[in-house]
């Protein structure tokens, strides 16, 4: 097997956007499973072009090799030629296909190679281009290059598969090619499907995010989960089925819009419930700061109702003693004069007054 130089450079640039995806400098589209799965894991460019060198060993191992190219010059390539502007301008407009005039050049490549010989047996057709490209199958099969009968001149593999497994007698007995496993094409067709509807879903994100009706936060959200949506062939199971049914039936991200406003309006209710709860809390703090100042105060109270209490009872003491047991009147006069301050003194402090002099008038 060989591919053509056109088909590297096609190849080398789907790497080298790869770099630029791990580098930042371009965005994964989710639609492409299979740049997923390269930049997948990836930190830095060198793992990338690693990855590149593993792949093309990988082709050489298998003896898939680059063809040594043709000299259109030649007279074989001028003979055998079917490129002219007039046809590429015809399947242009009849299918609708931009790439008309590359596809052209490799199925050009193709029936050069083959001298035009185009109505033998499929088996004997020692040239065709295996392709999974929808746009270049319907050239290949179109009237404009096909003509009435004859091989196309490129096929899918999977039916190039299917046509040598049964040529050679294999039938359904043992083991079947991948192609021919109903499960695997199931698999190949979901994950198809998924694809195409990931794109589109892709693209009117793409329109939302510049239109400016969705912010970056949200589009962030609905890009990690279209590319949870697309899937490899082998990677869907019959627990995905349901799942992958339900996205396929979605024609918009309208959904993944309404959770983004489900989840705004239940963080906003949560928010909500939170700032209550700090308000009550706030509140339950404020009574029982005010309970404690409370109890607080009335200790406070019952203390200088006891030293009241108490500094009456040992000034009407010392008056008592003193007009008792004292016969010096002076000394009676200056106890009854402390009694009468130290009775003054409790008075006043029960009812707040501060007899001590300030620090600051000292």
């Amino acid at each position: 097997m060989k591919y053509f130089s056109e088909t590297k450079d096609e190849v080398d640039e789907f790497f080298r956007v790869a770099e630029q995806i791990v580098r930042g400098e371009a965005v994964l589209n989710p639609y492409n499973t299979a740049m997923n799965q390269l930049v997948n894991g990836c930190k830095s460019p060198s793992e990338i072009n690693t990855k590149k060198t593993l792949f093309y060993k990988k082709l050489k191992e298998n003896r898939i090799v680059q063809h040594p190219g043709l000299d259109l010059n030649s007279e074989n390539s001028q003979e055998y030629n079917l490129i002219d502007e007039d046809l590429v301008d015809k399947i242009k407009e009849n299918y609708k296909l931009n790439n008309a005039e590359s596809i052209m050049h490799l199925l050009n490549y193709i029936n050069i190679l083959r001298l035009g010989e185009n109505n033998v047996q499929f088996e004997k057709a020692e040239y065709i281009l295996l392709t999974g490209k929808n746009a270049t199958m319907k050239i290949a099969w179109s009237p404009e290059v096909r003509g009435d009968s004859g091989i196309p001149l490129a096929t899918t593999l999977s039916f190039f598969t299917n046509r040598l497994w049964f040529k050679l007698g294999k039938g359904f007995g043992g083991a079947l090619p991948f192609s021919l496993d109903i499960v695997a094409k199931a698999q190949i067709a979901m994950s198809s499907k998924l694809s195409q509807s990931v794109n589109k879903k892709y693209r009117e994100l793409q329109k939302e995010v510049s239109g400016g009706k969705i912010t970056i936060d949200d589009a962030k959200y609905i890009y990690t989960e279209l590319r949870q949506s697309s899937k490899l062939p082998e990677e869907i199971s019959q627990e995905d089925v349901d799942s992958a049914l339900d996205f396929l039936t979605e024609e918009s991200i309208d959904r993944y819009k309404n959770e983004l406003e489900f989840k705004s309006r239940q963080n906003e209710a949560e928010r909500n419930e939170k700032n209550k709860i700090l308000i009550e809390n706030s509140k339950l703090k404020q009574e029982l700061e005010a309970i404690s100042n409370k109890e607080e105060s009335k200790k406070k109270k019952q203390i200088r109702i006891i030293k009241w209490l108490l500094g009456l009872s040992v000034s009407a003491g010392l008056i008592y003693i003193s007009w008792l047991f004292v016969n010096d009147p002076v000394f009676k006069f200056v106890a009854t004069l402390v009694g009468i301050i130290g009775s003054v003194a409790s008075t006043l402090s029960l009812f707040g007054v501060n007899l001590k002099p300030n620090k600051s008038e000292v």
